[in-house]
């Protein structure tokens, strides 16, 4: 019987963090990304300067093919968080979900490059094809619009047999209230 890819997507935000299901989350970071942005930069808010500390030392970077493994600090409901640099580009999804699944890792949250900015640089069947072929069971993707990252992942679901959407996110959201 083939494995299934259980998918489902979460707000990118300090709260989806805070409320993240994930055993691991993995990061992107450039070598001109400073101040840290996006995934990384909340993680590092949440983890009180913990990564820019590491940076600032000189022990993480950011080039092309550089790795750190940390544990959480702080609020982070995870287990491992991985630090992949990505150069000046893009870092490659593949190589890194299978660096997660060679340190015993199936579950995995993250937010692939671009996509805190228009989504446009990997699409949801890129990131499913990729976390499909390294062995990962379960993928949640962290974007700043559930429903545009919900509709991503249900066609990338529709494309594949091996994966099916869990709940859309969008649906389970809770809005925000506001004062009267």
């Amino acid at each position: 019987m083939s494995r299934t890819l259980q998918l489902q997507a979460a707000p990118l935000s300090l709260e989806g963090l805070d409320r993240l299901d994930a055993g691991d989350l993995v990061l992107f970071v450039g070598e001109g990304d400073r101040p840290l942005r996006g995934l990384a930069g909340f993680v590092d808010w949440r983890m009180c300067g913990e990564l820019t500390r590491r940076v600032k030392e000189g022990f993480f970077a950011g080039a092309a093919g550089e790795a750190l493994l940390t544990v959480p600090a702080g609020r982070l409901p995870v287990s491992r968080i991985f630090v992949f640099g990505a150069g000046g580009g893009h870092a490659p999804l593949a190589v890194s979900l299978r660096a997660v699944v060679r340190a015993g890792g199936s579950d995995v949250a993250l937010c692939p490059v671009g996509w805190e900015v228009d989504g446009a640089h990997l699409s949801a069947r890129e990131a499913v094809s990729a976390a499909h072929e390294a062995g990962i069971d379960r993928l949640t993707l962290l974007a700043p619009d559930l429903r545009a990252a919900d509709r991503a992942l249900a066609v990338a679901a529709d494309s594949f047999v091996y994966a099916r959407l869990v709940e859309p996110a969008a649906a389970k959201a809770v809005e925000p209230k506001l004062a009267k």
